[in-house]
């Protein structure tokens, strides 16, 4: 981009990448013309925090025993999506927007993706069928309930066939929570709920209750650890909400360098923790940690090319966190055509880059034209949807 704001011109040898590296500066000043007009600010920073947390859930699945607390990137996330979800929809809800229409905008969002990753799920099934083990009723009541995005009660799991949209089930519930309340209730109320879900985790985490059944915080994806789910989402979600009035009121006077924010939350996902104080570095994570992350976040500023980096890892990262587990299998089918290499480190790596270029791809080939689309089909009778970072593409950058 030159001094003026103009995007310089692209000369015909430029290879796929830098066309796609100008691509997204493109998507940038568009996006940034929108934010300007709808009063709204960037956060950058939080993009690419939520799209480090992804990769480091994928890490999780990739590399046995790499990043160990990496599971408490989806409570990160839920204080995440609280915190943008009260700005971009707050006032919204509180005067023209209904709760209805909220939720239609929350599962446009999400739906595509998920139906993309459920469709991947359905080839281990027909595999499976093919060498003789048909699908069963189980089979058939747990593809009814993942059409409708709801839990299978045939199953163990919550969501059998596409394992990680169990928080983004929990996400919805609380989603839905908030929006029923908002316009009905003030920050006293908030500040109530934040405070009597701590005392909940607090009480409920190191004495293995309420289906916290680890000692630790990697709960809510079975049924058997359900009120976990519940547990862990109804903290960190409206903890992100009030986060989000705090920090309306009064901002981080320190613009914090995005590079160690980053690291401090690289640092605590990779952390390993003994067994006995396992307990108590979730709970400080999650309590007081992460909360704080997303405070000093919202008020770092990014620039030149390491906001398009952090750009781009936001436009990946739900592509990242809900198709990972649904092309697994292209790890086993390596490993089958040659014995052996499907769990060495080259094919790990590869695989992460695979899952990383994939979700580019299918973001902006498939579930960026289909959200339009549906939008588009929809805006007669719902208030236009503002971007966000907590589960849309990148928000914009105000600072270029």
């Amino acid at each position: 981009m030159t001094g003026d704001g103009s995007l310089k011109a692209i000369s015909p040898g430029r290879s796929f990448w830098e066309r796609s590296f100008f691509s997204l500066r493109r998507l940038d000043r568009r996006l940034n013309v929108a934010a300007v007009a709808d009063g709204k600010r960037a956060f950058v920073t939080l993009d690419g925090l939520r799209g480090l947390a992804a990769f480091a859930v994928l890490g999780r699945h990739t590399f046995p025993d790499f990043l160990f607390e990496s599971y408490l990137a989806v409570d990160f996330f839920f204080v995440l999506s609280g915190f943008v979800l009260a700005h971009a929809y707050g006032q919204r809800l509180r005067a023209e927007m209904t709760t209805l229409d909220f939720m239609k905008v929350r599962l446009v969002r999400l739906y595509p993706l998920y139906a993309l990753a459920l469709v991947l799920s359905s080839v281990t099934v027909l595999t499976q069928f093919l060498h003789g083990h048909p699908p069963t009723l189980h089979t058939a009541i747990d593809y009814a309930a993942a059409l409708l995005f709801l839990p299978s009660p045939a199953s163990e799991g919550l969501f059998p066939l596409v394992g990680p949209s169990w928080s983004l089930f929990f996400e919805l519930v609380a989603n839905a929570a908030f929006a029923l309340s908002w316009r009905r209730f003030g920050n006293r109320v908030l500040v109530a709920v934040v405070a009597m879900a701590a005392v909940i985790l607090i009480a409920a985490v190191p004495t293995r209750t309420l289906g916290f059944v680890h000692g630790a915080m990697d709960s809510g994806f079975y049924w058997s650890t359900f009120n976990a789910g519940l547990a862990r989402v109804g903290y960190s979600f409206f903890c992100g909400v009030l986060i989000y009035q705090m920090w309306s009121i009064r901002k981080s006077p320190i613009n914090f360098p995005p590079v160690v924010i980053a690291a401090v939350l690289f640092a605590i996902l990779a952390a390993h923790p003994s067994s006995n104080l396992q307990a108590v570095y979730d709970l400080c994570a999650t309590i007081v940690v992460f909360p704080l992350i997303v405070w000093l976040a919202a008020s770092s500023r990014v620039s030149g090319r390491l906001a398009h980096t952090f750009m781009v890892f936001g436009l990946a990262s739900y592509g990242v966190y809900i198709l990972q587990v649904s092309l697994m299998p292209v790890r086993s089918v390596i490993d089958k055509l040659n014995p052996g290499i499907g769990n060495t480190l080259p094919v790990a790596i590869g695989f992460v880059v695979f899952v990383f270029v994939f979700a580019i791809v299918t973001e902006r080939y498939f579930d960026r034209p289909i959200r339009r689309r549906v939008m588009l089909w929809m805006r007669k009778s719902l208030p236009p949807p503002l971007p966000t970072v907590s589960q849309t593409r990148p928000s914009t950058l105000s600072n270029m």
